[in-house]
């Protein structure tokens, strides 16, 4: 549905020149919910913002539906707009008007029926959660119910395209999960293809199908969030993963102190990620019984992703036939990476 073909942004100033987004080429499916993250200063806003050229690529396209965004007419642009809404981390809402009218903004050019309108506002505010705040004013709402309210407004003109620009960053942990399970019920019930900006991947784990991983305006990683966690493969994609599984607490602790965990030279130590039906088996007990190889098991972090269990184990391998061990979890379809440098676990 969105296809970006060879995208680049240059920012030009008097005294720098600003490559924010660099050859990006990906396609976002429709009705799915895709993720970008990256650090700040990774491009990522600038690429989304391309979609309704808020931004306009320097070089390369931006399709929507097989239509060329970037060589359209001012006229035609702005009716390309209206089918994409946008939230963002400050809510950006009218703090002189009603939520109601907050929510009617959008519509002020439809010249609809008041009893048109006053159904159509009403069904967003249901839908959102809000209805009994049409009255109220922002300075009156909490920050997750401001955010609902600017994701009713832009729904208001019946959006294919739905962006998020660090649309949780704001809020807190329970609030930002509310907001996301409304997100997705929205891309469900109405078929809108959400892209969602962030730098938390604890929002693309909870919600993405998708992720497009950005560092330095290059896209460095694209993948289902599934692969991204259970076998990330770019430097900066391990950083988002890591920590996020708490990886990275242990990778400091032995930055810092290797020394606490001994390893002797008949030892290796090993990083297990594996997923799907590979989880259930007993491959720890195998390969001792097997192998007769003991396995000390230092670090471990199981979790559900998309219905898929996802698992980390960091060990500590000792016994004479190691390497047929690691060659038989290999075979299982476990990812197995050996860690020669005990202070670096990425």
């Amino acid at each position: 549905m969105i296809e970006f073909r060879n995208v680049s942004k240059t920012f030009v100033t008097e005294s720098n020149t600003v490559h924010a987004v660099r050859d990006v080429s990906f396609t976002i499916q429709d009705k799915e919910i895709f993720g970008v993250i990256g650090f700040s200063g990774a491009g990522k806003s600038t690429l989304v913002r391309c979609i309704n050229m808020l931004e306009r690529p320097t070089s390369g396209d931006v399709l929507i539906k097989d239509v060329v965004i970037n060589e359209l007419s001012p006229k035609e642009l702005r009716n390309q707009r209206k089918k994409i809404g946008m939230i963002f981390q400050g809510f950006n809402l009218l703090e002189s008007r009603t939520i109601f009218d907050n929510v009617a903004f959008p519509l002020k050019d439809e010249k609809l029926p008041k009893n048109k309108l006053k159904e159509k506002v009403g069904g967003l505010l249901e839908l959102v959660g809000i209805s009994d705040k049409a009255d109220a004013y922002p300075s009156q709402l909490s920050g997750g119910q401001k955010q609902r309210v600017a994701i009713a407004r832009a729904l208001a003109n019946d959006p294919d395209i739905l962006l998020c620009d660090e649309a949780t960053s704001a809020l807190d942990p329970q609030t930002t999960k509310t907001i996301l399970k409304l997100l997705k019920e929205v891309n469900v019930r109405l078929g809108v293809t959400i892209v969602i900006i962030t730098h938390e991947m604890a929002v693309i784990k909870e919600i993405c199908d998708r992720v497009a991983v950005m560092e330095d305006g290059y896209v460095k990683e694209l993948n289902t969030v599934v692969n991204i966690f259970s076998n990330p493969e770019a430097s900066i994609t391990k950083d988002f993963v890591n920590n996020t599984t708490n990886l990275e607490s242990l990778n400091e602790i032995v930055e810092k102190k290797p020394e606490i965990l001994q390893i002797q030279e008949d030892q290796q130590l090993i990083k297990l990620s594996f997923h799907g039906s590979n989880t259930k088996e007993a491959q720890i007990s195998e390969i001792s019984s097997k192998f007769d190889v003991s396995a000390s098991i230092i670090f471990a972090n199981v979790e559900i992703i998309q219905d898929e269990i996802i698992g980390t184990l960091v060990v500590i391998l000792t016994g004479d036939r190691k390497v047929e061990a690691i060659q038989y979890l290999e075979a299982q379809g476990t990812n197995v990476e050996v860690i020669e440098n005990v202070r670096s676990i990425n």
